[in-house]
């Protein structure tokens, strides 16, 4: 039997993380670059989601490295995609080999973690779409999804949308190629080299995750929501 590709899928609402003690000490677990980028964001809502997302990465992979989040090794690749650089301490052959992508959006933030594959996750909200789905399809749809989007009852045309777009962010940050891929030459369908899977986390936000497989792998998701904030757990280690 061949084993199973495990991807752990971890969400929480980040107004979780705007409390104290929780926001000082999310805070702490960001590197000096993120904080910079932290205090440029307006308005307020966006300074949140970024720390929730930042700060729940950080901590995931701590707990897989057996690390302290500040000591997670997190660069951006050329591409401007986070991901995990080599460890000093450790050698390449026993370092682990994971990847990982977070989102955030209105309110939610969200962390997928996998061995070794390309993943790519989003996160979006009915509430950052305006009226015009149309116009907004003729950006994130092929023909074919336009057209089947028509058909759609008008009431659940948006959401249909939102799951089209999500998994097309989800690929495009796997493949590491962001708004430089072309969503409209894109139509969504089964493939043996990718495993899609789109939530809907609340009547608001849905999510998807996009992870690079071989073919006839099985994989197993487990999707968490993280319900509490740090509780004053994480503390910046002494020097």
């Amino acid at each position: 039997m061949i084993p199973s590709l495990e991807v752990d899928v971890t969400w929480t609402r980040s107004e979780i993380f705007a409390r104290d003690p929780d926001a000082a000490c999310a805070r702490e677990l960001l590197s000096p670059l993120e904080r910079e980028a932290l205090d440029r964001l307006r308005p307020a809502s966006a300074r949140t989601d970024y720390l929730a997302a930042h700060a729940l990465t950080r901590v995931l992979l701590a707990e897989r490295m057996e690390l302290h989040p500040v000591e997670v090794p997190i660069r951006a690749s050329p591409g401007q995609k986070p991901e995990l650089a080599p460890l000093q301490s450790v050698s390449p052959q026993s370092a682990p080999r994971l990847r990982f992508s977070l989102s955030h959006a209105d309110g939610i933030a969200l962390c997928a973690l996998v061995p070794v594959q390309a993943i790519g996750a989003d996160v979006e909200s009915l509430r950052n779409l305006d009226d015009d789905v149309p116009g907004i399809a003729s950006v994130f749809c092929s023909e074919r999804e336009q057209r089947a989007l028509a058909k759609e009852r008008a009431d659940q045309r948006a959401s249909r949308l939102l799951g089209i777009w999500t998994l097309k962010e989800a690929m495009a940050k796997a493949c590491g190629l962001g708004f430089r891929l072309d969503f409209r030459r894109i139509t969504l369908r089964p493939t043996p080299y990718w495993e899609l899977l789109s939530l809907r986390l609340t009547p608001f936000h849905t999510a998807a995750v996009a992870v690079r497989r071989t073919p006839g792998t099985p994989v197993a998701f487990s999707v968490v929501e993280l319900a509490s904030g740090l509780g004053g757990r994480w503390i910046r280690p002494s020097s």
